[in-house]
């Protein structure tokens, strides 16, 4: 029997605090748009329809397993804020579920679990120097009336060893708002909120350095005389460049815009190409008995091309970092 007759739900609803802690990223599917975590998800709230008569030399709480506590709940004529992680993909597993019931009615919900959480807010358009949000959104499953959700800071928290090295958390942040239900309904949400950004010393020295001693070995050529040379290093340095594009590609996230390492790539592609048909060119005058205007020439390519360059890098900083 309840130690009180139950209490009438939707009159005041009951207030539960909820809390998420990260203690894992174990995946980040930049394709996709989702991420992989394992997280604890805890719950705390009142409901006086819980309260237990406690006996000799019981402990002032009790402890429930998942289905346990629901069939205790429905017993005393309770009912718990059911939820479920609003943009999970799959399912969610499970490791373990502790609910502790205090015999003056207080709540206590432990979960463990790893899931797939969607994440279409990615934008990859600043990689390598990206930021990106990550968040787990909490639903109630029962309408505002009965329970509202409120984001409790000491429930909250990011663990120091994530296991993802790419990224590292910069900042976290809980909320609560209300979505609609059925029916004209509406229910209360938690959403936890981390934003991430990638360790950037990894991509400086595994691609946006080679990338720079390659561009710059491919000005070098412009201080040869000999224009024929000039041709045969211009495609060497293009199929270098070609073969760099393989071997980091499976660094690049596979997207259908273009990002700021494309951008890149593209501009050294493109110069390092057009070393070629300059090259032919000044060969061909110089051939043709035109030297002094091939020399003159010679001398605006060897200001012109490190300026296009820099002003293509200068384009690309202000269109995708600025």
């Amino acid at each position: 029997m309840p130690a009180t007759a139950p209490t009438p739900y939707g009159v005041t609803p009951i207030v539960v605090q909820v809390g998420i802690i990260l203690e894992q990223i174990t995946d980040v599917n930049q394709r996709g748009e989702a991420f992989s975590i394992g997280a604890v998800l805890q719950m705390r709230w009142h409901d006086a329809n819980l309260a237990f008569i406690r006996q000799a030399g019981e402990r002032p709480y009790r402890i429930f397993h998942d289905a346990e506590f629901v069939a205790y709940a429905r017993q005393r004529g309770a009912r718990w804020p059911d939820f479920s992680v609003a943009n999970q993909q799959g399912r969610r597993w499970t490791q373990n579920i502790r609910v502790a019931v205090r015999y003056d009615g207080d709540a206590f919900y432990y979960e463990r679990f790893t899931a797939t959480l969607q994440a279409p807010d990615f934008d990859f358009r600043r990689f390598p120097f990206d930021r990106q949000v990550l968040f787990v959104r909490v639903q109630c499953l029962l309408p505002a009336e009965q329970f509202v959700f409120d984001a409790a800071d000491d429930l909250s928290a990011v663990g120091q060893q994530l296991g993802e090295e790419e990224w590292w958390i910069v900042q976290q942040d809980n909320s609560t708002d209300v979505v609609p239900l059925a029916m004209g309904a509406s229910s209360s949400r938690y959403n936890f909120q981390v934003i991430a950004e990638r360790h950037r010393l990894f991509y400086c020295v595994r691609i946006l350095l080679p990338l720079a001693l390659i561009v710059l070995v491919s000005y070098m050529p412009f201080f040869l005389k000999e224009y024929a040379k000039r041709i045969e290093v211009g495609t060497t340095i293009l199929l270098i460049l070609v073969g760099f594009n393989f071997v980091i590609g499976g660094d690049m996230p596979r997207l259908g815009y273009v990002t700021f390492m494309d951008f890149l790539l593209m501009i050294a592609f493109f110069l390092t190409a057009l070393m070629v048909p300059l090259g032919v060119i000044l060969k061909r005058l110089d051939v043709n008995g035109h030297s002094t205007t091939a020399a003159k020439l010679d001398r605006v390519l060897v200001l012109s091309y490190p300026a296009a360059y820099a002003l293509a890098v200068a384009a690309a900083i202000w269109w995708f970092l600025l």
